[in-house]
């Protein structure tokens, strides 16, 4: 098959698990490629993994005949984004990581962005992302710039922003506050406990629907510790 070089924009994205790519060249050759691989000006721009394993097989005598379609659109790192984050189970973490990554290819001018006068490139990409605090993404490059490892985990879905700056001694731990009782003072300890679940996460400042799972996880924790 055609060997394509790989779009800027479909670099931010992580790289699936083993196991799902496992999982997916068995899909791949028994019944083919359910989704086209889509270029833009001659590089892939989503489809990466996809390619690789059409080589993989097709080096090891498994031809899968392959589909692309070309990208018609204006912004690629919207649609980079849109469809991989609605296609993966992507957390909060993980896709700030995604943002700071594209941040470092703007500041490096591997990439063309025009951000809004007025407001800081870093401030304009978390914005592209959906990011309201463009501040998360200095504390992911911290973390990324001073403990790679913990990066590492955090792109990959196994570690909390909240978690790795808790690691590295920039945020003390969270603790439950004492149960008080009486159904009201229940409430204002339910919310207590919510927000130091949000805080400690890495999750408060815009992605509240996964509080629950905060919650969760700070309620194991403390349980087990």
């Amino acid at each position: 098959m055609t060997s394509f070089t790989i779009h800027p924009a479909a670099l931010i994205m992580p790289r699936p698990s083993e196991e799902d790519r496992a999982s997916l060249l068995l899909s791949i050759a028994e019944e083919g490629l359910h989704q086209p691989i889509m270029l833009c000006e001659g590089m892939i721009l989503d489809g990466v993994t996809r390619a690789g394993i059409l080589e993989e097989l097709d080096a090891t005598g498994t031809h899968i005949e392959p589909r692309y379609e070309n990208f018609t659109g204006t912004d690629p790192i919207s649609y980079v984004k849109s469809v991989n984050c609605n296609r993966r189970q992507l957390n909060t973490t993980q896709k700030l990581c995604i943002a700071a990554d594209w941040l470092d290819l703007v500041r490096a001018g591997e990439v063309a962005f025009v951000a809004t006068p007025g407001i800081k490139t870093r401030d304009a990409v978390a914005q592209r992302f959906g990011i309201r605090n463009g501040r998360q993404l200095d504390a992911v490059a911290r973390v990324k710039r001073e403990a790679e490892p913990l990066y590492e985990a955090m792109a990959s879905g196994g570690l909390s922003l909240g978690r790795a700056e808790v690691e590295l001694g920039y945020r003390k731990p969270a603790t439950a506050p004492p149960v008080p009782p009486g159904r009201a003072a229940l409430v204002e300890w339910g919310r207590d406990v919510m927000v130091r679940a949000a805080v400690r996460y890495g999750k408060v400042s815009d992605d509240w629907e996964a509080v629950p799972d905060a919650i969760d996880a700070l309620m194991k924790e403390l349980l087990n510790g």
